[in-house]
């Protein structure tokens, strides 16, 4: 019988701050930390790990002016199962936000939380996909090979579609191959983004067939 090692991290979305004290606009917040919340209650399943299953789930939840969660939503899955108990998880917090402060009046908002389950066989980069496709799209632009910039962009927006980061970048590059109303489009994306993700949690397992062991870390990209 196969045993598995798995080390679960927690990862803080640049998508947490943004927006949370602009002028006009004030994000919900958990009482106490929304990382820790669900990082003391989540864990990446042993069924999960032993057929390989990976994926992402992603909530829509609406806060009332009472800072109190008046309806949720399932937008995407990966896993029933783990979906349902991030739903029951979510649920309980229903009384636990604060209200959302659009130009000094608390207002009804739908926000999202992102949750990334993913397996490696070993330790991953210690920088994120995210990152190292800005950086390989930075060096293209620099070379002047701006369609190529783009095409990185395109690559890692496709499969992480919440990350207002690489809006930001793609907008620079649009700027680049003079396409102001792309670049300008992609600038309200990346702020529409910051507005509504509450939180992006990646949940990385590590497997091995030596022994099995588990602990959790919040870390920042």
């Amino acid at each position: 019988m196969k045993k598995y090692f798995f080390l679960i991290l927690f990862f803080l979305s640049i998508n947490t701050y943004a927006s949370n004290q602009d002028s006009t606009f004030i994000k919900t917040e958990l009482s106490g930390n929304v990382h820790e919340f669900f990082g003391k209650r989540l864990r990446y399943p042993i069924q999960l790990l032993q057929d390989d299953k990976q994926g992402q789930i992603v909530v829509d939840f609406r806060v009332n002016k009472l800072g109190r969660i008046d309806s949720l939503s399932l937008v995407s899955y990966f896993d029933k199962e783990v979906s349902n108990k991030i739903m029951r998880l979510l649920l309980s917090t229903r009384e636990m936000w604060s209200p959302t402060i659009i130009d000094g009046e608390a207002q009804d908002f739908v926000y999202k939380l992102i949750f990334d389950y993913k397996i490696f066989s070993g330790r991953p980069s210690k920088k994120s996909a995210s990152q190292i496709a800005i950086n390989r799209a930075t060096k293209m632009a620099k070379k002047e090979k701006y369609e190529k910039a783009l095409a990185i962009m395109n690559s890692i927006i496709a499969k992480e579609p919440y990350n207002s980061s690489l809006y930001q970048k793609r907008a620079e590059i649009y700027l680049f191959l003079k396409n102001k109303i792309k670049s300008d489009s992609d600038l309200l994306l990346a702020k529409k983004i910051d507005r509504e993700v509450v939180a992006n949690i990646v949940m990385f397992a590590f497997k091995s067939e030596q022994r099995v062991v588990s602990r959790s870390t919040i870390n920042r990209y």
